[in-house]
């Protein structure tokens, strides 16, 4: 399993576009962007955003998110739509459950190891999860397979495609500043 060591950098768009609006000069330290110029902002960084996927730049930002386990269910949909309605993941770079006020780790492992375990009936608390990415949905698969509802919680990174001013990211160091500069 690969692991990821970010500095984490939390920010809101609206704090993009206000560090973006200082840094060009329309705004002074101390002020804030009057709605209609945070509305047309937040226009422009879409704007971008759009422009960069389509050269196949993607900004990630990372996000942790919890969804319900069905007993005795072991695969899952996830994307639009889907059984785990939310944008697909990039990646899956940790999971746990939490029982109570405990979390138990849920390690990521590749579906080369996930295809070698043996009996894929097991039930019990899962201890593994494998996450297939394809498109247009991901698909994770949990083992062993869950005997109760578990709450599932899931940190992925994911791409931006459409913000709005209150959107919270959490991007790796250096795509802040990339952002901000474009804007």
């Amino acid at each position: 399993a690969s692991i990821y060591l970010w500095a984490i950098i939390m920010t809101t768009a609206l704090g993009v576009i206000t560090s973006a609006l200082k840094k060009n000069g329309a705004l002074t330290k101390g002020e804030v962007p009057s709605p209609d110029e945070a509305v047309d902002a937040l226009q422009t960084l879409n704007d971008i955003l759009s422009s960069w996927s389509n050269e196949a730049i993607n900004i990630y930002s990372r996000v942790t998110e919890s969804f319900t386990l069905t007993p005795n269910v072991s695969s899952y949909s996830i994307g639009p739509g889907q059984t785990f309605n939310t944008p697909r993941p990039i990646i899956i770079s940790s999971a746990y459950i939490r029982v109570d006020a405990t979390d138990y780790i849920v390690q990521p492992i590749s579906e080369d190891n996930y295809n070698m375990i043996g009996d894929k009936s097991t039930q019990d608390r899962p201890v593994t999860l494998t996450y297939i990415q394809s498109y247009p949905y991901g698909a994770i698969k949990l083992w062993p397979n869950p005997i109760a509802a578990y709450s599932l919680y899931i940190t992925s990174e994911k791409e931006i495609s459409e913000l709005e001013l209150s959107t919270v990211l959490s991007l790796p160091p250096g795509w802040r500043k990339a952002l901000v500069d474009a804007l």
